[in-house]
């Protein structure tokens, strides 16, 4: 499963436990307040039943081609990004630019720099900020969540040490 979508798999599991437990809102009116606004109002009566009519339907019109009853359930559209419908080369292009606008002052001296045996590309450098910028929004929804529910926060605090544990290892240098 790529980055992008492990976001809104998370945000839904969220919005899921804070709702699972099904509390019940505590009542704003006592008992007898809400007896008393019950009697002011008036009795509610069913309308009446419509007979069941045993004529025949009408015939149907020989144009008309009349299919049974189908249920159509379709999955949703898969959501793209922008970086999801750019090549390899303009999304490299994009991380790179992305990087180097970040930079500022000092930084953008000692940083703005690139020597290709020593140091990652401003594109990998790019990537890791948009990788490193994911992690901090979904550190902000881990600590909405807190809020909401703190056993769930913690499973899902508990999901990005193990996230951020295998970023690290996957850019780590063979053999270390």
């Amino acid at each position: 499963m790529n980055k992008a979508g492990l976001l809104p798999l998370v945000a839904s599991g969220l919005a899921l436990a804070c709702t699972a437990h099904g509390e019940t809102p505590p009542r704003k009116l006592s008992e007898h307040i809400t007896q008393e606004i019950r009697a002011t109002l008036p009795v509610y009566t069913p309308p009446p039943a419509s007979p069941v009519s045993t004529a025949p339907p009408p015939p149907p019109d020989p144009d008309t081609l009349v299919l049974p009853n189908v249920v159509v359930k379709e999955k949703k559209p898969q959501k793209f990004e922008a970086d999801d419908l750019m090549g390899k080369k303009d999304l490299n292009r994009k991380f790179a630019r992305d990087y180097k606008n970040s930079l500022r002052g000092l930084d953008a001296v000692l940083n703005g720099l690139w020597l290709p045996l020593f140091s990652p590309s401003p594109a990998a450098r790019g990537r890791a900020m948009r990788d490193y910028q994911r992690l901090e929004n979904f550190d902000r929804l881990v600590e909405i969540g807190k809020l909401a529910d703190p056993k769930s926060s913690n499973a899902l605090k508990k999901n990005v040490i193990d996230m951020e544990l295998a970023i690290e290892r996957q850019n780590r240098p063979a053999g270390e």
